[in-house]
């Protein structure tokens, strides 16, 4: 099951920034929408990856998580000591890339918004 949600989640994020990339190349944008595009994925990419390798949450007051927005790593409280379960390898590392594409396809939404809103005054 965690697996079939990777894959969701790439693939939303994989729409997102295709979708801005398409839409700047369609409006054949200036230098500063690809340079708002190139800053945007950047903070994307630092977000996600700190999210992704570095966020952990404290779910109860028995049960902790690691990594944002899939949780892959899990840490019960069991007699004083906390247990870890792991995701198995072949969820964990499209996980790790899923956590990551997801914040660079968040960052790169307000751009998208903008860049259909130019469109649509440009048109008018």
């Amino acid at each position: 099951m965690g697996f079939i949600i990777v894959i969701i989640v790439l693939a939303l994020s994989a729409w997102a920034v295709l979708a801005t990339v398409r839409r700047l190349r369609q409006m054949k944008a200036g230098l500063a929408w690809w340079l708002a595009f190139a800053s945007l994925l950047a903070v994307g990419c630092g977000a996600g990856t700190w999210f992704a390798f570095s966020f952990e949450y404290q779910v109860s007051p028995e049960m902790r998580c690691s990594s944002f927005p899939l949780p892959l790593a899990f840490f019960r409280l069991e007699e004083g000591r906390w247990i870890d379960f792991i995701t198995p390898p072949h969820v964990m590392y499209p996980g790790l890339v899923a956590n990551v594409a997801s914040f660079v396809a968040l960052a790169l939404l307000p751009l998208l918004f903008a860049s259909r809103m130019a469109g649509r005054r440009h048109s008018q």
